[in-house]
């Protein structure tokens, strides 16, 4: 029998290596059943954006790659580069997940992992240096929280940040919803409602440097989950698609983490979508069928922290002591950008700025003029896609 190929395009997330770990044999075992070669070309996120820009204009072979959720998928339907299809979504499934997954009533996307605002912290210290945290917790305590945990028993920093310019931005985002702003409307026609709102809660998120762990302006996903095992902070926030992997064996003292949903907190749904060039259509859904299906959304869940189907958090609630919080998120707080075209492209002016403040290079208040100021200027150009 003649072996066909699928290529997927993915970007380098811990949750994404459950695919292709041999321990979980799930890519193997539907190599064998269906006698097909599944190859995954795993890009660093970093990078990931260009790459799969290069995959429109240039033939690099892939007939899936995996998308952003709602940050992304209306400038790839707009300009033609998405297979849609009318498989409809189970139910199984959590609604806010089903949502991401469609543009105008079309589905063009099979949800592969979440990634929402989640607090990691260590009981011990939070309970004798602060107090007992809710499990649904604002920014303004975060802060009050770090602040008074940070130098416990001569030790202990306060919190660890996701400081990178790469992460910046959307770690920054729950301080600035608390002040009740929002990076833009879906047209795009506004960007703060108050300035100084927007001041305020830069100001606030760049307070926290005082108490974090040094060299966290560089800290991006895996120095948070390193800082947390080793216990070098009292909390850090992180992705619910990370938790597996902050709670690996690597987790010293593991009884003494709790969780709390960040109140203001974003959720994006990384999916997969096949890529117009694709000739296998039919197989292609098979296989993306399979890759999400209830059996491999669990090992998801175990395997990085983060399933989308209802359940697989009925199955291991009890294994898996963050899953409560990450279905709260999912189902009761989460919400995600507004959707509009050309949404990378008018994120990185946040990224920039707002780490420059970070690191003091200009004050929160130029910071932010300079967002808005760069935010009108793209809104003057022609669409990037």
């Amino acid at each position: 029998m003649e072996h066909r190929t699928i290529h997927v395009l993915a970007v380098a997330d811990p949750a994404v290596f459950v695919y292709t770990d041999e321990t979980q044999e799930i890519i193997q075992k539907y190599e064998q059943e269906m006698a097909v070669q599944i190859v995954f070309d795993i890009v660093p996120f970093e990078t990931y954006y260009s790459r799969l820009l290069r995959s429109f204009e240039e033939d690099l072979g892939y007939d899936v790659m995996m998308i952003a959720g709602h940050l992304w998928l209306k400038d790839f339907v707009k300009a033609g580069r998405l297979f849609p299809f009318h498989h409809p979504m189970e139910n199984d499934v959590m609604p806010l997940v089903r949502k991401e997954m469609y543009v105008d009533g079309t589905r063009y996307l099979y949800p592969s992992f979440c990634d929402g605002h989640i607090l990691v912290y260590r009981k011990s210290v939070v309970e004798k240096a602060y107090g007992s945290l809710p499990s649904m917790i604002d920014t303004d305590t975060i802060i009050e929280a770090a602040r008074a945990c940070h130098g416990h028993d001569g030790v202990w920093k306060g919190i660890a940040l996701k400081g990178d310019k790469s992460e910046i931005f959307l770690d920054f985002l729950p301080y600035l919803r608390q002040a009740g702003e929002n990076v833009f409307s879906e047209e795009g026609k506004s960007l703060f409602k108050h300035d100084k709102s927007a001041v305020e809660a830069l100001d606030n998120y760049c307070s926290l440097r005082d108490v974090a762990v040094e060299g966290t302006e560089k800290f991006g996903n895996d120095d948070v989950r390193e800082q947390l095992q080793k216990r070098n902070c009292a909390m850090a926030v992180t992705w619910g698609g990370q938790l597996g992997f902050v709670m690996d064996e690597r987790m010293e003292d593991r009884e003494d983490i709790g969780f709390a949903v960040v109140q203001t907190a974003w959720n994006v749904t990384w999916s997969f979508a096949i890529h117009r060039s694709c000739t296998q259509v039919d197989d292609v859904h098979d296989f993306l069928q399979y890759l999400t299906s209830l059996g491999v959304d669990k090992k998801v869940g175990r395997f990085a922290g983060a399933p989308v189907r209802k359940s697989s958090y009925e199955a291991d609630r009890l294994k898996y002591p963050w899953y409560d919080v990450q279905e709260k998120l999912l189902n009761e707080v989460a919400e995600p950008l507004p959707v509009r075209e050309r949404m990378g492209e008018f994120m990185e002016p946040f990224y920039d700025e707002i780490w420059k403040a970070f690191v003091g290079e200009k004050s929160t208040v130029a910071a932010i003029q300079d967002v808005k100021s760069r935010i009108e200027e793209l809104e003057k150009g022609s669409p990037g896609l």
